[in-house]
């Protein structure tokens, strides 16, 4: 987290997932991988309606809508799964992959919190409403 630029890079993430019984466990790690990177997306970039209910300033294509890339890809990503036959699933298995997406945004906005004591309160945590968030907690403009 550079505090002078609000910009916010992932160098780190740890996921651990229970799928019920993994039919094919690359598959599902692989899921995990696509999700974590939408999630980090939904964290920090993407924003879908930035000037909600205005609706007409809303990205006319996904050229005008920022994504993450490779680049945004944390350094160091442990993924995992844990099985646990799921007695309703087809051969125990379950859907997860919902959750992939899910879980990362509220872990990096944590991890926003616990590097320079500020809570960003609307997704995604760009760097100008982490600059305000850091100009209000000194008492400056936010």
């Amino acid at each position: 987290m550079d505090t002078e630029t609000g910009v916010v890079e992932v160098v780190r993430l740890v996921q651990v997932y229970e799928v019920g019984k993994a039919i094919n466990p690359l598959l599902c790690k692989g899921q995990i991988n696509g999700g974590t990177m939408m999630g980090i997306g939904f964290a920090l970039t993407e924003d879908f309606s930035p000037d909600y209910p205005a609706i007409e300033l809303a990205p006319e294509g996904l050229s005008d809508y920022m994504i993450t890339t490779a680049a945004d890809m944390p350094q160091v990503m442990i993924s995992d799964i844990v099985e646990v036959p799921h007695p309703d699933g087809p051969c125990g298995a379950k859907g997860f992959s919902g959750m992939t997406a899910a879980a990362p945004p509220p872990a990096i906005i944590s991890a926003i919190h616990d590097a320079v004591g500020v809570w960003i309160t609307d997704y995604p945590a760009t760097p100008e409403r982490i600059l305000r968030a850091l100009a209000a907690k000194e008492g400056g403009w936010g």
